[in-house]
């Protein structure tokens, strides 16, 4: 089944032990960051990290590389913390 750019990023965020909150975003998903602040995913897979989405960063390629890998990754005892 074909993935989105976001369902994926989403995933590995969610792989890498990140959680998804409510945002006040309507543009961005929100998830929380374990350095603080947060990451902001877009619809199109726009992968971003701050404390607020106007003022947040784009998250680097090699980043979204190992977030993409973590998506495409087979699921360990690990991951669902057992």
């Amino acid at each position: 089944m074909a993935q989105t750019l976001q369902d994926q990023f989403a995933l590995g965020l969610t792989r890498l032990g990140e959680h998804e909150v409510q945002g006040k975003s309507g543009k961005y998903r929100t998830f929380t960051r374990a350095k603080g602040g947060f990451y902001f995913l877009g619809r199109s897979g726009a992968l971003r990290v701050g404390a607020c989405s106007s003022r947040s960063l784009p998250c680097n390629e090699a980043f979204k590389a190992h977030v993409q890998q973590k998506a495409h990754s087979e699921v360990t005892l690990e991951d669902l913390g057992l």
